[in-house]
């Protein structure tokens, strides 16, 4: 519980660090104090590369607001009490409830892999685990196979939608079924339209 306790105090320490400035340290000004903020002696074409791409970054750079930084030191805290919480549960757990608990956590990082992995192949996006990720592996499937069916369903709806507003049925849906009959019974045969 030692090592889990300072993991998340030097976590901690990180993000008060890195918001103490009030957020306008930019990534790569930061990884450059960090290394000690010694430049290359390249010669004046990678000082001016450098200079470069610092003034981009610097550019570039987010600003965050005292409300922000706030609740980013907030959360951070509340993660970490929640860590310290779980860590004390876990020491007073017996070796068999460690086990279980141990084993059960590997049973939930397996199936969100292999829902992650599902989504993917599917070309759906990840962030959408939480609601396709079942207890097991048929329930995954199944969930899958039912939100893939209602997103391609609602996507191939708005694609309909955005193209009769610009006037155009695609071929191969029921909307462009009714009209083409509607159109083939308004044109006697053998008339060209030309």
């Amino acid at each position: 519980m030692k090592r889990f306790a300072e993991h998340w105090e030097r976590r901690l320490s990180r993000l008060a660090m890195r918001y103490s400035d009030g957020g306008a340290q930019s990534s790569a000004e930061g990884a450059e104090s960090e290394a000690g903020g010694t430049k290359s002696a390249g010669g004046s074409d990678a000082e001016a590369g450098a200079t470069q791409s610092t003034s981009k970054a610097e550019s570039e750079a987010k600003t965050y607001t005292e409300a922000e930084l706030e609740a980013a030191r907030q959360q951070a805290v509340e993660a970490y009490k929640q860590h310290l919480e779980e860590a004390k549960d876990y020491e007073k757990m017996t070796p068999e409830e460690k086990v279980a608990y141990l084993e059960k956590q590997r049973e939930e990082d397996r199936i969100a892999r292999y829902a992650a992995e599902k989504l993917s192949v599917q070309n759906l996006p990840v962030e959408l685990l939480p609601f396709v990720q079942g207890p097991d592996e048929a329930g995954t499937d199944e969930r899958l196979k039912t939100f893939k069916a209602a997103y391609d369903k609602a996507v191939q709806a708005g694609v309909e939608a955005r193209f009769k507003l610009n006037g155009y049925i695609p071929k191969g849906t029921a909307a462009s079924a009714s009209e083409r009959g509607e159109q083939k019974q308004a044109r006697p045969r053998g008339v060209s339209m030309k």
